[in-house]
């Protein structure tokens, strides 16, 4: 046989090798003697596309006989699961109390610590520089264009009096420089942003889509209308995005901007030249990082401008040790150092991982006790040609059944208790809502719980198959 043909027959018995056992037992022998045979002539009449079409036929053929098996795994499977609706129902419960409880303590944990601020491009180049800064030691951050692409200071959380309707409400809001948005990578839904050009001369502010659904009617024409905010009027210059509620929504939300070139009657924080005064540390700073700058490069060149600023002023203080500045991620919900966040996330996923540990323990322990009444089930179907792997195949596949439902039962309760507890109001003076429902991340943490259960419960022996009994002399 020439080399093309002999190494075309070797593909053709490898493939032959991956299809099922029942399938090979069949038609396996049949298979392999017909392209034994006809393997040489088709080489020498059709050429190698011929071959290429023999193999990619087999190619198609074996992920279908393996969905075909799998089909009649899961639909005796669910015969044998409707067969038993006690156990069924039980282990359902379980496991997808378990589920539940683990989505909900991640959920919790992703829209506390782990969720992106949502309307920010690229957070993950942000970072927030803590403790809070005065204006003139932002100004000297500023000027450092070999670490940021740009940067933002803003005074939070700054309460407004709005007057609508003829009542007046408290909104709270932010007090930002000019390049805010720009920095953030925000862009508005209507009309624009401060961008340092000179406005007009009545105040402008910039007000939050939820401020302009529920108290403006939506009203697409209210770009350049007037809000009367501490009793003065200030001209609406534009509405952020959808679910844009500033810097750091969880810990100071905001539904209006204003420049920190405001009028400090109608901003009484900006009173007795704030912005002049190094004492006055109420700035939160943000930066955009360059390409190629580390946080630990841009952490150390900032505390190195903080201490020039403590001498400059006569202010240093050496008995202090440690960084003047220092750096947490400024496109997150909470701000938190990275190597903090491991510390912070272990004791809730320990729990959690006991409580469905102790779930998968229990639904495990009952599929034991119902595998000892299947035994004369096992010992016909080994008697009738069944391999073990093939049992082991259709109990593991029972396993994930139930692991699935309980996944689907379990994200949809959790989604439930999260759309609740986001709705709860916290009775704090500043009215802070959380985002705990489940997304895409938590879909994908559920998935994986969905089939930790099944293998757990199928790595125990599901079944012992009867031993052959020796004759008595």
């Amino acid at each position: 046989m020439r080399k093309e043909p002999a190494i075309g027959l070797r593909m053709y018995r490898a493939l032959a090798s991956a299809f099922p056992f029942e399938f090979k037992n069949a038609y396996g022998d049949e298979m392999l003697q017909v392209a034994e045979d006809a393997i040489e002539p088709i080489w020498r009449q059709h050429g190698l596309l011929a071959l290429v079409r023999l193999l990619a036929d087999i190619a198609i053929r074996l992920p279908i006989e393996h969905l075909a098996e799998l089909r009649q795994d899961v639909r005796y499977g669910l015969r044998m699961l409707a067969a038993s609706p006690g156990f069924t129902t039980v282990a359902l419960l379980s496991l997808s109390l378990g589920i539940c409880v683990a989505t909900s303590a991640f959920s919790e944990l992703n829209g506390v610590l782990l969720r992106d601020v949502p309307g920010v491009s690229h957070p993950g180049q942000l970072v927030a520089l803590q403790p809070a800064a005065s204006y003139p030691a932002y100004e000297r951050f500023r000027e450092r264009t070999d670490l940021f692409s740009s940067t933002l200071a803003y005074i939070a959380p700054v309460p407004f009096g709005v007057s609508l309707g003829g009542h007046t409400e408290r909104a709270w809001g932010h007090l930002v420089t000019p390049s805010y948005f720009s920095t953030l990578g925000v862009r508005p839904v209507l009309g624009r942003i401060f961008d340092g050009r000179q406005e007009a001369q009545t105040p402008a502010v910039v007000i939050s889509y939820r401020f302009w659904q529920n108290h403006l009617g939506s009203d697409p024409g209210v770009v350049g209308k007037t809000l009367l905010v501490n009793g003065h009027a200030c001209a609406i210059l534009g509405v952020g995005p959808k679910d844009f509620l500033g810097a750091s929504p969880l810990v100071f939300y905001a539904d209006l901007w204003m420049p920190v070139t405001v009028d400090p009657q109608v901003a009484p924080e900006l009173a007795g030249h704030a912005l002049e005064h190094r004492d006055r540390k109420m700035f939160q700073v943000i930066g955009r990082l360059k390409p190629g700058v580390t946080v630990a490069r841009a952490e150390a060149e900032l505390d190195t401008v903080a201490r020039q600023l403590e001498q400059a002023y006569g202010e240093e203080d050496k008995q202090r040790r440690g960084l003047r500045s220092t750096l947490l991620p400024g496109g997150k919900m909470l701000p938190i150092r990275s190597q903090d966040l491991p510390l912070v996330t272990a004791l809730p996923m320990v729990l959690v991982g006991l409580i469905l540990l102790i779930a998968c323990s229990n639904v495990a322990n009952m599929m034991l006790a119902r595998a000892a009444g299947r035994r004369k089930e096992i010992a016909v179907r080994l008697a009738l040609g069944a391999s073990r792997a093939r049992l082991v195949r259709q109990l593991l596949t029972e396993s994930m059944l139930v692991a699935a439902g309980a996944g689907a039962l379990g994200f949809c309760l959790s989604m439930w208790l999260m759309h609740l507890a986001s709705q709860v109001k916290m009775p704090l003076v500043i009215p802070v809502s959380y985002d705990l429902e489940p997304d895409g991340r938590a879909f994908v943490f559920t998935l994986f719980l969905s089939l930790l259960p099944g293998w757990h419960s199928a790595s125990r022996r599901p079944f012992e198959p009867p031993k052959p009994t020796s004759p008595r002399h």
